[in-house]
């Protein structure tokens, strides 16, 4: 992120391209794919799916010491099987689209 606060790739991210697939389960919320993960160092994420008919799927993994984060969203509430989501890196990176249900 630039100092005005704009997204702007940074040098050395490695991010997804346009169509790249992601699996997530459900229940620990870890992310398997090649560019997105979520587990660092055997971190896993806690869930929060609350009433997903108006809430959204959000899976959170905190590292310690320096309490870096990585954040999974999935607007489950939207009644179409592609349903946006956005996830943040513990490096800043930034990633958002469609997630399709299966």
């Amino acid at each position: 992120m630039k100092k005005s606060g704009v997204l702007a790739p940074g040098p050395g991210f490695v991010t997804p391209e346009v169509g790249s697939e992601f699996t997530v389960n459900r229940q620990s919320g870890q992310i398997t794919a090649k560019k997105i993960t979520n587990t660092m160092s055997g971190v896993m994420p806690t869930v929060y799916s609350v009433n997903p008919a108006e809430n959204s799927y959000t899976a959170i993994t905190i590292y310690k010491p320096n309490f870096t984060v990585d954040l999974l969203q999935i607007s489950e509430y939207i009644k179409e099987t592609e349903k946006p989501f956005i996830y943040k890196g513990a490096f800043g990176e930034v990633v958002t689209g469609l997630y399709t249900v299966k």
